[in-house]
This record gives structure tokens, sequence and C-alpha cells, in this order.
């Protein structure tokens, strides 16, 4: 890498420059980690999408709504094929990545778990971390192109969703009435508009992506934690004893038989609006309350600035009448005040 910059920039330095000294100075090191970073998170990115892949044929061929059942999700490290997936149970809840709405089918959410921080590099430094690169982010940066605004009607928003591909979802297609139903929904909630920001449209496009959108964390869900923090703050190991991948496995041959079932897709994932409610009404209160006391506040400046005002005005109107009153007296004794400058000055109209 080092050769390849000098190579690059040969036209830039001097030609009969020391090249062994050449990267002791500061802009040319900002230069070679700056390289060296770009590399890396080329690297990452790579494994990243190898880690997708596998969580993908993991899946199966019957589901099409982000998730692995637990019992596949272990399945390789059990038989011992590779330790790429090895998270329990509780250290996946801690990431967001376990969906146990369904306790007899518990699964694994694929893009909580792909973009959360246990697949992050260079954490411990806390100077800089390269993680798994968010596609959401990607369909969102469109959507916000297109809309050109922070907010709009669900009409819109399937159009512009129907025609936007993604890794495993090919467009155009047409969205499901299941899809567009969970869309007004959330328009529903504000004045039919849809938020392009909101945690409920993030939810909303986790079922419409769900190999790519994360499903958003709850409110007051607690901050996910990397291994090393996990071990450190609950003093157990993150990955999964062999016990609880092999009673998963058993748990699975029970409910689902021999085959999985058919039909998991988008329309079985688990849609709530109460906890957006929630937010909602504890934000709105805290709104009302911080209104309510700016407004107290606005009330007892407003009071001030107006007795300031009248007492301004009213010491001017002392001052004119003060002078009319001594005016007055020059005029109807104007012997006894003659030569007395300072009892008399005239008004300053």
């Amino acid at each position: 890498l080092m050769e390849s910059i000098k190579h690059q920039e040969r036209r830039v330095n001097r030609p009969f420059a020391s090249r062994e000294l050449y990267f002791k100075d500061f802009s040319s090191m900002v230069h070679l980690v700056e390289q060296i970073i770009d590399g890396i998170g080329i690297f990452q990115s790579v494994e990243c999408k190898m880690m997708h892949n596998l969580l993908l044929g993991l899946q199966g061929q019957e589901r099409h709504d982000g998730r692995v059942p637990t019992a596949n999700f272990w399945g390789p490290a059990l038989a011992g094929e590779h330790y790429y997936f090895t998270e329990s149970a509780v250290y996946l809840k801690n990431l967001g990545a376990l969906d146990d709405s369904d306790a007899q089918r518990p699964s694994v959410i694929v893009p909580n778990l792909m973009y959360g921080r246990s697949n992050c590099l260079a954490l411990s430094a806390g100077f800089h971390s390269m993680c798994c690169m968010n596609q959401c982010e990607a369909i969102l940066e469109a959507l916000e192109r297109d809309v050109a605004h922070p907010e709009a009607p669900p009409g819109l928003i399937a159009e512009l969703v129907a025609v936007l591909p993604s890794d495993t979802i090919s467009a155009p297609r047409n969205l499901s009435a299941s899809l567009l139903r969970k869309l007004d929904s959330v328009a529903s909630q504000h004045h039919g508009q849809v938020p392009l920001h909101s945690r409920m449209f993030s939810l909303w496009l986790h079922h419409a992506f769900p190999n790519e959108c994360p499903r958003p964390l709850a409110s007051d869900a607690g901050a996910p934690l990397t291994h090393d923090e996990w071990q450190y703050f609950m003093h157990k190991d993150s990955a999964a004893t062999e016990d609880e991948m092999k009673q998963a496995k058993a748990q699975a041959e029970k409910v689902y038989g021999p085959a999985l079932p058919q039909g998991f897709d988008e329309s079985v994932l688990p849609w709530s609006v109460e906890e957006e409610d929630g937010l909602l009404s504890a934000l709105g209160s805290a709104s009302m309350e911080s209104q309510g006391a700016e407004q107290e506040g606005s009330s007892k400046v407003w009071l001030l600035l107006r007795f300031i005002a009248m007492l301004v005005a009213g010491t001017a109107t002392l001052a004119t009448f003060w002078d009319l009153l001594r005016w007055f007296g020059w005029q109807a004794y104007p012997q006894r005040l003659k030569g007395d400058s300072s009892v008399f000055s005239l008004p300053m109209w």
C-alpha cells in the first residue's frame, strides 16, 4: 500500500527526494491512514455480504420475512461447519435481533443482526469503528430525494417504493394489500401524511424490505452491547451454550415437523401502533407542558416590559407637566422669577 501511494504521487513529489523519508511528515501519514481505512472498509463490506448471504441461505426458500429460525441459526455451529452465528438468545434480544413474538417459533431478525454493534470493528479504541453498511439508508435516501419533503401522502410513497429494488427485492412490484393497509394506518395518525423519519415508517420499511431494513428498537429498549461489553457488564459469555442450541433444535422439530410451514412473508410480521401512540402522547404532553411554561414566562416578561414602558411614559408626562406649571408661573409672576434661570426652562417640544 505504501509503495502504491508513492507511485501514485510520483508526479507531485520531488523525483530525487528520499523515498524512505516520505511517510515521515504529517500529510503523507494522513493519506496513508485514509487509504488503510478505505481498504479495511471494503474488506468489511465483503465479509458483511458473505454473512448476509449465509443468513439468507439459512432462512429457507419458503420464508420471505427477514427471519431465520433459531434452530437454523445455530445449526452450522452445532454441526461444526462454521462459527459465525453463535449469539445466545438473551444477547440477540439485547441487540434487538430476536423476534420472540411467537414463543414457540423464535427467530433471528436478519438486518438487525447484520447492522448490530456485534459486527463492528475497532470499537475498543473509541475513535473509529467500521460496521456493516446499512442498505436501508440507501432506500431512505432515494425516497428523500424523490419526495423532497419530510412527509408525503401514502399514495406517493407506495408508488415510489414499488419501483425501488434491493438485493433481495426485484422492481417494479405490486405492493401487497397488507403493506398498503399498514401505510394508510401510519398516515391516519399524522393527519393523512406519512413522516419519512418517524419510527412507524421505519417499521413499515422493515415490512416492505425485511432483509434490508431493520426493525426499529422499542423506545424503552436498552443500549445494544458489543460482545466485550456484554461480558464485562453481564459477567457471562454472549455465545449460546451447546445445550441451548440442542434445545432449540428439538423444539423446532417438535413444532415444525420435518419441514417449515409455507407462507412466511411480510403479512405475518408483528405490527403494533400502541408503542408509537404512547410515545406520541408522551411527547404531546411534554410539548404542551413546555408550551405552557413558555407562555407563562412570556406573559411575565410582557408584564414587566409593559410596566417599564408605563413608568417611562408617566415620568415623561410628569416632567412635561412640571415644565408647564413653571411656565405658567413665569407668566403670572415675571418680576419674581426674573433673573432666576434655574427656576424655569422652556419645555422641549
